[in-house]
């Protein structure tokens, strides 16, 4: 029933964070979103929505509807065909097209879709309760703390669930993401794979607990060379900003990571100001 999805999604969207989000070359913009190696943009409700639905694919197929036997093939045509995933999508194929189903689905439909965006909601409000805490965005070589951060809220969303407490782990799992995400955006994990010419993988080790993140630099060790400026913003871009910007200049921050750092494969991350 919708109880029993609910708990099951919950639980393996925890369980999957780091290997269910599979970052691509991402790279942080003047106005927070993710750039890939392409040019399009991503922001953290783009990654947050595009991880959760994923997820909730790979759990749907491998937990069958009983009443509906095209559900798995169904589910896996989706994922073949590369079509942008959904919740209606999801649900359609997993309950099936039947007429008599209509109100089913309608509220599966709702109901995920409520989940997706509290999540999402939850994920924003760090850029703005948590703005000036490096640990909230894996700033200021914080990995230690940024780890120790997904490793508690893991656990607290976990009992939360067995709690069926939802509300909580959603909250939770908002805010869980928001850092997951910023760790591949804020640091140069990418740079260290793209550095070998090798894919991307994703750090299996975040939100472990008793795991390190990797070999990450020293309290004063060099990690980058200075960003030479190359114009200003224009306002317009600004708009819906949060109010705490000191500058509308543009830096050009593309391979200034010390060289050293790749090829002995040492994690560093970027600075904020106010980060602490």
């Amino acid at each position: 029933n919708g109880k029993v999805l609910k708990a099951i999604l919950l639980s393996c969207w925890v369980v999957g964070l780091a290997s269910g989000f599979i970052p691509s070359s991402f790279r942080l913009s003047a106005a927070n979103t993710l750039l890939s190696s392409n040019g399009q943009t991503f922001t953290h409700p783009d990654l947050t929505r595009g991880s959760m639905l994923q997820i909730t694919a790979n759990v749907l197929i491998a937990n069958p509807n009983p009443d509906n036997q095209q559900s798995t093939q169904d589910i896996q045509a989706i994922l073949n065909s590369g079509m942008p995933l959904s919740v209606s999508c999801l649900v359609d194929a997993y309950y099936g097209r039947s007429e008599a189903l209509v109100a089913v689905r309608g509220r599966q439909k709702e109901q995920l879709e409520r989940i997706i965006e509290d999540v999402i909601g939850y994920n924003a409000r760090v850029d703005v309760d948590e703005l000036d805490s490096a640990a909230a965005h894996f700033d200021s070589e914080q990995f230690a703390d940024g780890q120790q951060r997904l490793v508690e809220f893991r656990e607290i969303i976990t009992m939360e669930i067995s709690r069926r407490n939802y509300a909580s782990a959603r909250r939770f799992a908002g805010r869980l993401l928001h850092t997951l995400q910023d760790f591949y955006s804020h640091s140069n994990w990418i740079e260290l794979f793209e550095s070998q010419g090798s894919s991307v993988s994703p750090n299996l080790a975040l939100a472990e607990r008793g795991r390190s993140v990797g070999n990450t630099a020293g309290p004063n060790q060099q990690t980058c060379t200075n960003c030479p400026r190359t114009g200003s913003l224009p306002l317009a871009s600004l708009v819906g900003l949060v109010p705490f910007i000191e500058s509308t200049s543009c830096y050009n921050c593309r391979n200034n990571i010390v060289g050293s750092l790749d090829a002995r494969r040492i994690l560093t991350t970027g600075y904020a100001n106010g980060g602490r």
